[in-house]
């Protein structure tokens, strides 16, 4: 980021790498920005969403009508932890006038951590009718394993791995497992995915795939040109 960034929401460089260099950023780098757009206008893809911590604190930061709550969610998810630290006390975003609303697409690889998801979504009345309904935008998953090019039809080996395991990837490390242990998922782009879904911008990209993230990077030249965050 631009050294006038920092100077100017007074934040150093632990805010956004994490202490110790940790990879876990802390919420005020973030809470600037909201800060600076408010507009709820926003579209958020994570990749290599897991559990799904990310997309339910990003819909709730440009949230004006109250509908998403990353305490219930996480509550709902007890026993399947976040890596990071997430503080569930997210500030209310600044008023803005817009009838629009965020909406959140979550791609995962890990069919069980995808069932995971659903499940939890239904749980915490976080359906795709019951959002829309409230007009609180919406939080879709999508099963995929991101790379910078795939045709449809494509697939890789991943490691068949429990609901919410961070450390599957696909490649190498997944053909050295006996062949129960791995499993085909279909490939895909960041690009793909989003003419696919009629999304017109991607605002927010979140990339964690364990090793993968130049890969989906290169495959995201059209989001890449709107996103902002």
């Amino acid at each position: 980021l631009p050294q006038p960034f920092f100077s100017v929401c007074k934040l150093s460089h632990v805010d956004i790498l994490g202490p110790g260099g940790t990879g876990c950023p802390q919420d005020a780098w973030v809470n600037a920005m909201v800060r600076a757009d408010p507009d709820p206008d926003k579209v958020i893809m994570n990749v290599g969403c897991n559990k799904g911590h990310d997309s339910i604190a990003w819909l709730q930061r440009f949230d004006q009508r109250g509908f998403w709550n990353l305490r219930k969610w996480t509550s709902l998810m007890a026993d399947h932890r976040a890596v990071c630290p997430l503080d569930t006390q997210i500030r209310k975003p600044p008023p803005f006038n817009s009838s629009k609303a965020p909406v959140a697409l979550c791609v995962e690889a890990m069919p069980a951590t995808v069932h995971l998801l659903k499940e939890v979504r239904k749980l915490a009345g976080y359906s795709v009718k019951s959002s829309t309904e409230a007009n609180a935008g919406w939080l879709k998953f999508w099963w995929r394993a991101m790379t910078d090019v795939a045709k449809p039809g494509d697939t890789t080996e991943f490691i068949n791995a429990s609901a919410g395991q961070e450390s599957a990837r696909m490649g190498l490390k997944a053909s050295y497992r006996p062949k129960a242990h791995r499993i085909s998922v279909p490939l895909g782009t960041v690009d793909t995915i989003m003419h696919n879904l009629g999304l017109p911008k991607v605002d927010i990209l979140i990339v964690d795939t364990e090793g993968a993230d130049p890969a989906v990077l290169r495959g995201a030249e059209d989001a890449l040109r709107s996103v902002r965050y």
